[in-house]
């Protein structure tokens, strides 16, 4: 991948070099924890996600057995893929909610992932589905993707510029090369 496109999904490639220490959280903020927006996100992907994802996927099951082998073979697919997307989504919630190291990129990547999918999908009804069955059903996957770009762009955004995310998650590589740890700093006070 492109250095820009790297650094603008928040991930370092590797150089070989040791990366610099990473930021401590800003425990003073009144930003900082869990709570606000972050917690909106996490409950979300959490737990209702998961909940649509799961009837969704019983949907697509019962529609299972249409007579078309395109249609259920795009069925599959699509079960398949919601229920994997739901458990990243899942997984990204609960390190966010932990305040684990890294949570920010994996929800980002959670949601470059879930932007791919919509996309994949509207490009898989389009050349799996003949008909009026599959004109339906690229309808629907282009909603879903629209939807999907709408999420990206807001959640995207709000990990990018949230004050809570930035006192709770500072960013660590190049952007925190600055800090210096506290075994390095110069002493301080009269009597150094």
């Amino acid at each position: 991948m492109p250095e820009d496109v790297n650094s603008f999904l928040g991930i370092e490639s590797p150089s070989g070099a040791a990366p610099p220490p990473p930021a401590a959280p800003d425990t003073n903020s009144p930003y900082y924890g869990y709570g606000g927006w972050l917690a909106f996100f996490c409950i979300v992907q959490i737990f209702i996600v998961p909940v649509i994802a799961l009837v969704y996927s019983a949907l697509d099951g019962s529609a299972l057995g249409s007579g078309s082998d395109s249609l259920d073979l795009f069925l599959v697919i699509e079960i398949l893929g919601l229920l994997g997307i739901a458990s990243f989504g899942v997984y990204a919630g609960i390190t966010l909610r932990r305040l684990r190291p890294g949570a920010v990129k994996i929800a980002k990547t959670y949601l470059v992932v879930g932007l791919i999918w919509a996309a994949f999908k509207l490009f898989l009804a389009a050349a799996m589905l003949g008909g009026s069955s599959g004109d339906a059903v690229a309808a629907e996957e282009g909603k879903g993707l629209l939807q999907a770009i709408i999420g990206f762009a807001v959640w995207f955004s709000y990990f990018n510029v949230s004050q809570r995310i930035k006192a709770t998650f500072p960013r660590t590589g190049t952007e925190s090369a600055h800090i210096v740890p506290p075994s390095d700093m110069p002493p301080q006070g009269p009597g150094s």
